[in-house]
């Protein structure tokens, strides 16, 4: 790993998540924001399928259901 990578991932693109982070917590507020920290899984088996061709499996779908079942449940008043 070059140190340009370092420097990129370390500064910059956790710089960009913090602003984020604090952005979506003042919109949002801090109980729905970190219910949808949740979702990031899901998010990452779709970009994984489509940006790199991976095959989802069933297991993907089970979990991907569970994490919207939990989330429903969560925000639901």
């Amino acid at each position: 790993m070059s140190i340009n990578n370092l420097g990129w991932l370390g500064c910059v693109a956790s710089m960009i998540c913090f602003i984020a982070w604090n952005w979506a917590l003042k919109k949002l507020g801090a109980v729905v924001a970190t219910n949808y920290v949740y979702f990031n899984p899901v998010t990452t088996v779709l970009f994984a399928w489509l940006m790199l061709s991976e095959r989802i499996t069933l297991y993907f779908l089970i979990g991907t259901m569970l994490i919207l079942t939990g989330m429903f449940f969560s925000n639901k008043r």
